[in-house]
């Protein structure tokens, strides 16, 4: 989502009415330290609904198809990612949705647009192979990579 604190909002229902394709994807941990996809998911919306002052002005599932099709055709891989299909790398990761947050689930897009977050991945497959099972990470070690991470923070800062 782009957002120009001097020009305003980039006005996605406007681009995406004209025909431009507009994908989302968080862009690095300078400017949203959460990294969190369905966090940049929210504030597409909420920024929409400002921005165009309607609050249906965007719906739950084009803002889901701009993080996932979109954003693979707006790097030019729709071919290899963006939706499941066979000869496509099977990159998925699954939710848990029995959470009070995530209840009533009378629309499964709205839940994840507007009520998930990171913390409901519960698994993750990155072309094909099994990167997080039950919230933890295969062949990682967490605790490992934070102790790198803090050192070389410490070094740069």
């Amino acid at each position: 989502m782009i957002v120009n604190y001097h020009l305003g909002i980039c006005d996605v229902v406007k681009l995406r009415k004209n025909g431009i394709k507009v994908g989302l994807g968080t862009d690095g941990i300078a400017n949203t330290t959460t990294m969190d996809m369905f966090e940049e998911m929210k504030t597409v919306a909420y920024l929409q609904n400002v921005n165009t002052m309607k609050p249906s002005s965007i719906m739950a599932y084009d803002i889901l198809k701009m993080a996932t099709i979109e954003a693979a055709k707006v790097l030019g891989l729709d071919k290899e990612i963006g939706t499941l299909e066979v000869g496509k790398k099977a990159d998925m990761i699954f939710l848990k949705i029995d959470k009070l947050h995530m209840c009533p689930a009378n629309d499964i897009c709205e839940n994840i647009v507007f009520s998930s977050n990171g913390a409901d991945v519960e698994n993750v497959i990155i072309d094909g192979k099994l990167i997080m099972q039950n919230r933890k990470m295969i062949n990682l070690n967490e605790k490992e990579v934070m102790r790198q991470v803090k050192k070389i923070a410490k070094r740069l800062l």
